[in-house]
């Protein structure tokens, strides 16, 4: 069906009914913003009227598809189909935005989700369908993000900066909602933002980023972890081991690269944030101490035992997790410092063993 408003015609289906007996419509892959790959986004402001703005096919950025077949055996839930793009299209242009919402007429609270991953994911991963939360009179929206290197590579070369791309594609989807929700249904001035894991690390960061100031007014992290941002020293480095590491002489020569060969590089221990004077002014850690960050209500939650879903051990020795008591303090004071031995004392009542 196609919905009629202000901004332009936008194509839609229905996703069930409200509470009050309103149809929930869907409306996918909004484009909200333009870049090259590796390059900034750029917020899209116009629209042909002519042409439908959206389209229902749905798309996700360029990342390695998970094969499906290992987990008749693994049993593994991240990797069940419901929690991965097995639906969308490789696009390197796939900044979308994805709404559920009713009665385009009124304003209503909205409520921004920010999915995790890193290196992978999209908003139109099924598990995030915001059909049942746009029965409770909100509207729902999910963000499609550079992920993997097209987003956390910093390219520091010949003067010229070029970092945190994931996060400028978060905040250029939030200016994009403040924009034009209202043509949507949602009320720009009541926008909640929302994010799991990698996600409520992102949502983190966007509150204490000053740029965003106006774009966001209540936010809800779950779980996550807190970015320490590297010094542009270090993403320099970061960048130039990636070269090296891959063989590629410089930018110009990373950017001839089709997607095949792009996701067949190695470098996922380059992939950072950077405190980059433009995106981040200075460290999130320092940002948080200072008070440099937006006063809005803030919920935070956690799940007792989150990270039990690594629990493969094929992932172990890359997260660091030490399986040998003789391992451990070693592991410990790396990752901790001086509050190491502290922690790992307050832990131990509650550890079946020594993974857990």
């Amino acid at each position: 069906m196609i919905i009629e408003t202000k901004l332009g015609q936008f194509t839609a289906e229905k996703a069930g009914q409200s509470k009050d007996g309103q149809p929930i419509y869907r409306i996918t892959s909004i484009p909200y913003a333009e870049a090259d790959p590796f390059m900034p986004p750029v917020l899209r402001h116009n629209y042909p009227q002519e042409k439908l703005i959206n389209s229902l096919e749905t798309f996700c950025f360029p990342q390695k598809r998970i094969l499906r077949w290992p987990n008749l055996f693994l049993k593994h839930h991240m990797m069940r189909a419901e929690w991965l793009p097995v639906h969308d299209s490789f696009s390197e242009s796939a900044f979308m935005l994805n709404v559920w919402t009713s009665q385009i007429e009124n304003k209503k609270p909205v409520l921004v989700y920010i999915h995790g991953g890193g290196d992978s994911g999209s908003g139109t991963v099924p598990i995030y369908d915001g059909a049942n939360l746009a029965k409770q009179g909100i509207v729902l929206v999910t963000i499609t993000y550079r992920v993997g290197l097209y987003g956390y590579l910093p390219i520091i070369e010949n003067g010229t900066v070029n970092c945190n791309r994931e996060a400028k594609d978060q905040q250029t989807a939030l200016r994009w909602i403040k924009n034009h929700i209202e043509y949507l249904g949602g009320d720009p001035n009541n926008i909640t933002l929302m994010g799991q894991s990698g996600g409520a690390l992102s949502s983190l960061n966007q509150i204490l980023n000053q740029g965003d100031e106006g774009l966001i007014h209540k936010a809800i992290l779950c779980g996550g972890s807190f970015m320490q941002a590297r010094s542009l020293q270090e993403g320099e480095e970061l960048y130039q081991q990636f070269l090296e590491q891959n063989r590629l002489k410089d930018f110009a020569a990373l950017s001839k690269l089709n997607i095949k060969q792009i996701l067949r590089l190695k470098g996922r221990k380059a992939m950072a944030e950077i405190v980059d004077n433009e995106f981040f002014q200075e460290a999130p850690k320092t940002a948080l101490e200072k008070g440099h960050y937006q006063p809005i209500p803030l919920l935070i939650g956690f799940n007792d035992d989150e990270f039990s879903m690594i629990e493969l051990p094929i992932y172990y020795r890359a997260m660091g997790i030490a399986t040998k008591a003789a391992d451990f303090q070693k592991a410990i004071k790396k990752k901790y410092g001086v509050y190491a031995e502290e922690l790992a004392a307050e832990l131990e009542n509650e550890a079946e063993n020594l993974i857990d």
